[in-house]
């Protein structure tokens, strides 16, 4: 493992953030800005720490956005337009290849392979070393189709912190490559990493992300309070 040190992270002020700057700038409440604009306090507040996932649909999140925007005098058409690129990190997902269809294909050729084959066979080694190749070629398959098993043991998927440090630590089975907001960092040989950043004060959206040498990866989203 090598020696860890501090590095910047790139990180921009949310939608949220900059609502919250401006509601506290007008001297206004979580409760006076939702008795203002009609939207429920639990909305606004998971907008302004932007906990996306605790928000109804797009339609409607999007409304409360123009309406929190134009309350607070600000480009609403901006607002909602960073919120949406913002969006699109947060619940980003690859489309994962259906690994039950692709595996119940292969079987379905070997299965014919062998009804042919067994007519012919003269004895059970040659439909055992059969059996055996259809084993080794479903674990092969399985291996390139499988993204890597990542798991962090800290930070937290949204975790608040007194200074500027925050350490990514855990194991990420199966993959050749880590990257934190797309900076690759060390790992060991059986997949292991400590890595240490330095955040600007706000809200920092991080992810997370696992390679593995077929392209198969596999993203986990975190939102640190500084």
């Amino acid at each position: 493992m090598n020696s860890f040190v501090n590095k910047p992270i790139l990180t921009s002020q949310t939608i949220g953030e900059r609502l919250r700057k401006a509601r506290e700038g007008w001297g206004l409440s979580l409760n006076e800005v939702a008795n203002k604009i009609s939207v429920k306090y639990s909305y606004i507040e998971s907008i302004e720490v932007g906990q996306y996932q605790d928000l109804p649909g797009d339609v409607y999140t999007l409304e409360y956005i123009k309406k929190y925007a134009r309350f607070l005098h600000m480009d609403s058409i901006k607002a909602v337009e960073s919120y949406l690129s913002e969006r699109s990190v947060f619940f980003h997902e690859k489309r994962k290849p259906n690994i039950y269809l692709e595996n119940r294909n292969f079987k379905k050729v070997l299965q014919s392979f062998f009804k042919v084959n067994l007519k012919i066979a003269i004895n059970g080694i040659i439909l055992a070393g059969v059996i055996g190749v259809f084993f080794y070629a479903t674990t092969f398959i399985h291996g390139i189709f499988s993204a890597p098993v990542l798991e962090i043991m800290s930070p937290v998927k949204y975790q608040v912190i007194n200074d500027s440090n925050i350490t990514f630590q855990g194991r990420a089975s199966g993959a050749e490559q880590v990257l934190i907001n797309n900076e690759e960092i060390a790992i060991s040989e059986f997949g292991d990493f400590q890595e240490s950043f330095y955040l600007p004060k706000g809200i920092n959206l991080l992810f997370v992300k696992a390679k593995n040498k077929y392209g198969r990866e596999t993203t986990q989203y975190f939102t640190i309070v500084n």
